[in-house]
Formats: C-alpha cells, structure tokens, sequence
C-alpha cells in the first residue's frame, strides 16, 4: 500500500485531501507545518508528500530543500494557493516538478497522484504516446538528467505540437543551464500555444525580470 504524508497548515485543506483520497487504497498521514513533517519523513518511509508551499514556520520551499538531504527519491506533489509557481525552476532543481493549484478537486488530486506513481512505472517500451513521452521526459528531470528529458520533450512534440507543457518544461531546463535566451523563447512559444497558462506567463515575467535586471547590474559595472 503506497504511503502518502500530507502537510499543510490550513486545516480545511488537510481534512479536502484527506476525503479525496479515502476512496483510494493509500495509507494517510498528516503533518500540520514543515517542522512535523520532517520528524515524520525521517523516521517512517512514505511514497508521497503533499506539500504545502506557504506556511509559517518553514515554507515548503525550505522543507522539500531538507527532505532532499536525506531522501533524493521520495515523490514530492507541492501545493500551492497563488495559481502560479515563482519557485519552479529552483523546485525541478530539488524533483519537484508536480504542482496542485488551491482550490483543486478530488478528480484533480486522484489524477495528478496516480500519474506521479504511474510514472515510476514508465520506461521506453512504453513510450508510444504523448502521454507517456512527456511523463518519461519528467523522470528524466526528476533524476536530473535534462539532456535526456530534453530529448523525450522534443520527442514528445513530435506527438502533440499543440501542447504549451513541454515548452515550458524546456524551459526550466534551459534556465537550470543558464540559457536564458532559450528558455524565454520556450515560455513565449508556451504561451503564443496556451495564453491562459500562467505558469508559463510567470516564468516568462520572472526571466525577463531577472535578464533586465542583469543586463542593468552589467551596464552599470561598465560605466
């Protein structure tokens, strides 16, 4: 039976995810903050964290950078209430790359478990669609190897060039390589297929952000 910790300081959301997943055959746990969840983490084995990222105390940012300290493999889902991740590529740095917008569905958070667990399952006689091209892409990114995920998202495309996902998880991995450049067309491209994609746009504005900001710190050391 597949273990799953949920940690989340919002009581109303604990007890949602809890209900949502009382149909399904998993083993629940809970942790009210990040401090509970990592005396949690390290002295029981769990297949799944659902993991809040504000809360006071240690926010999830902080708590998935720990759980990664002594646990590279455990499956991490991050929540989050604002709609869009500004931590995306620092997260994908860490595997995590799986997230749940507030207010979600049970529907929603059956779907985005059972695909992370399926996809434990994947591997290349299986790849014979879009689906699981992209699912096998984000393994590779989990287990840090970009050149391989950026070959299965291309692939990926190659299915479905219709698909905002797989440009902008290029790039987050161009941005992991310092490629700004072409991270930023990836987000553009993301968005030119899917305006409404916010994660997309946020990672777009951050970049841009981020480049002018550079670009304004450069001009000034020449000056």
């Amino acid at each position: 039976m597949k273990k799953i910790l949920i940690v989340d300081d919002e009581k109303n959301i604990r007890l949602t995810l809890k209900q949502s997943l009382s149909s399904e055959k998993y083993d629940i746990d809970i942790a009210l903050n990040g401090t509970e969840a990592l005396k949690k983490i390290k002295n029981d084995h769990f297949d799944l964290v659902l993991l809040d990222i504000k809360m006071p105390g240690l926010s999830g940012m902080e708590v998935l950078e720990k759980i990664r300290h002594f646990n590279q493999h455990i499956n991490v889902i991050m929540i989050t209430a604002y709609g869009t991740i500004e931590q995306a590529v620092e997260a994908m740095k860490l595997g995590a790359i799986d997230f749940v917008n507030k207010p979600f569905t049970p529907q929603e958070i059956k779907k985005i478990i059972n695909e992370v667990f399926n996809r434990e399952e994947l591997n290349l006689k299986d790849l014979s669609t879009y689906h699981n091209m992209l699912n096998f892409a984000k393994k590779c990114i989990i287990d840090k190897q970009y050149n391989k995920a950026t070959e299965y998202l291309n692939k990926a495309m190659t299915f479905s060039n219709n698909e905002a996902e797989p440009h902008n998880l290029l790039g987050n991995i161009y941005e992991v390589k310092a490629q700004f450049n072409d991270a930023l067309n990836e987000y553009r491209i993301a968005l030119e297929i899917e305006p409404s994609n916010k994660q997309a746009m946020s990672n777009k504005n951050r970049l841009i952000d981020f480049l002018n900001f550079r670009n304004r710190l450069n001009k000034g050391k020449n000056e």
